[in-house]
């Protein structure tokens, strides 16, 4: 298992733009799933991102990475960058979900 925490901070007037581009990724995956993945994405306060990626193995990573929308929001990040992403790679020590109507 391979993770990650990935944060970055948004210009301020690209923020909308940039929540789009996470939104086409995410639509994206819903349409064709990757399996062994599983990735979330936050905003924190006005401009900060976060994105959390757990992958099974290299296998899918590349299949993730490969993703023409991912893909998309990788070449046009730049442009809405603040400051550049700090990539992390962490490991779970525990995960408890108990929310009622939760998808």
């Amino acid at each position: 298992m391979k993770e990650f925490f990935i944060h970055y901070i948004i210009q301020e007037d690209k923020v909308s733009e940039n929540i789009a581009r996470v939104k086409e990724v995410f639509n994206s995956l819903n349409k064709t799933p990757i399996k062994g993945m599983s990735y979330s994405s936050y905003l924190m306060g006005d401009n900060l991102f976060v994105h959390i990626a757990r992958f099974e193995d290299d296998t899918v990573i590349s299949d993730f990475a490969t993703q023409i929308e991912f893909q998309k929001f990788l070449n046009e990040l730049e442009f809405r960058l603040k400051e550049e992403p700090i990539e992390n790679n962490i490991r779970e020590i525990g995960f408890y979900r108990n929310i009622e109507g939760a998808e």
